[in-house]
């Protein structure tokens, strides 16, 4: 039986990635958005859709047999819901922000310690809600937690709005944290390949399961990889200790930013993905190769 996978989430770093993946195995794709572009492979259809409203859901699903909700923030009641009329097998893509990188390597084992982080609680119930449904024998589901995504079409972190966009611009790359803490990177690619292997293997189904990654690095020494590749001079703009309190006096984005982002690059951000590569194996892309290609598509694409 041919498997269609249709993709929630089709603009987005993680989504394309998915889509992208699913194109090079040459499997039946749809991604889906809200606006109906998205910078995809040749052939690729993107279906108009709002996950919130039941009856769009309902009709880009139609004949699915993976859905991957892909979308930040999430919006996946309504895809659980049609999941569980369907059939389809649902993979669901998460954040780590629910963890204490003060615990040490953050595995699947770690208690969830979000304190007064609303994102952390908010991701921390966004995944439960999708295997409790899973418990329930409501439908099939996994989730695939990934760290901060780079790559192409990636838009926050080191992607358009902070680093490409300025940088292409002329302008330094922006960073909150300390430059120099080792943390644990995503490739885009790694994380879209890994969500897919989720989707295609049976005893994935009712886990959560930290992706693969390579190994953890600065975020100077990434950033350097990217100024090097491009051949631009570093600059780098860095809020950080008093400058980064004093803007979120001011600032209610950087108030947020402070609270829910900045304590994951003042901490090592240790990520364990050991479950996965007993289970699966993990072939990540080295973070020097993951840079040549993320800096080409953003040549191809630059942030308008």
């Amino acid at each position: 039986m041919n498997r269609r996978h249709v993709v929630f989430g089709a603009s987005g770093g993680i989504g394309s990635a998915v889509i992208r993946e699913l194109a090079r195995q040459g499997r039946e794709v749809v991604g889906v958005n809200r606006s109906g572009n998205a910078i995809l492979p040749e052939g690729i259809r993107v279906e108009v859709a709002d996950a919130a409203r039941l009856d769009d859901v309902r009709r880009v699903m139609e004949g699915a047999t993976v859905v991957y909700q892909c979308l930040f923030p999430a919006v996946q009641d309504n895809i659980i819901e049609v999941a569980a009329e369907t059939g389809a097998k649902l993979v669901v893509a998460n954040n780590l922000y629910m963890y204490d990188p003060k615990q040490g390597p953050m595995s699947e084992k770690s208690a969830h310690s979000y304190s007064g982080r609303e994102g952390g609680k908010f991701y921390a119930e966004m995944s439960e809600q999708a295997l409790t449904a899973h418990r329930n024998g409501k439908l099939r589901a996994t989730v695939g937690q990934a760290s901060d995504i780079y790559g192409p079409n990636v838009r926050h972190g080191i992607g358009s709005d902070q680093v490409f966009g300025p940088i292409m611009a002329g302008k330094p790359a922006n960073f909150l944290g300390d430059l120099d803490m080792a943390h644990t990177y995503t490739y885009a690619d790694d994380c879209g390949k890994a969500l897919v292997t989720l989707a295609d293997r049976e005893e994935a189904l009712g886990e959560t399961w930290h992706l693969p990654n390579a190994a953890p690095i600065a975020t100077r020494d990434l950033l350097g990889m990217v100024f090097t590749e491009l051949g631009t001079e570093p600059r780098i703009r860095v809020a950080n200790g008093l400058l980064l309190s004093t803007l979120a006096l001011f600032n209610s984005d950087m108030r947020r930013l402070k609270r829910e982002k900045v304590y994951q690059f003042t901490t090592p951000w240790l990520v364990d993905h050991s479950k996965y590569e007993r289970e699966f194996g993990a072939d990540v892309t080295p973070h020097a190769d993951a840079v040549k290609t993320t800096v080409a598509w953003f040549r191809e694409h630059p942030p308008g």
